[in-house]
């Protein structure tokens, strides 16, 4: 009984690790990272055109250099109830903006 359960459980481990590896060598394997400096600006513009538009009107004409964003949960009065508002760090030449949205 005590030979099966060890067998088991190294086997276990010995996938786990198998799959880590071959991941992690797959994704660096297929990532370039010349090609993605290249197409950094255009993959910032998708972003900001499609998902976030409106961090553009709040910006007006300056540019976006860098932005981040993230979900925060928000817990109102209400018991149980919670809202996922939006929060942005965007950096602009010499300057950076935090900006909440609910």
């Amino acid at each position: 009984m005590t030979q099966t359960i060890l067998i088991f459980f190294l086997t276990c481990v010995v996938s786990y690790f198998y799959y880590v590896y071959t991941t992690k060598k797959a994704i660096i394997d297929n990532f370039d990272i010349e090609k993605a400096k290249a197409n950094l600006v255009n993959h910032i513009s998708k972003i900001i055109n499609k998902r976030t538009p409106y961090l553009k009107d709040w910006l007006k004409e300056r540019p976006i250099d860098s932005f981040t964003d993230t979900s925060i949960a928000v817990s109102l009065k209400a018991k149980y109830q919670r809202v996922d508002s939006t929060a942005h760090l965007i950096l602009s030449n010499e300057y950076s903006y935090g900006i909440y949205r609910t």
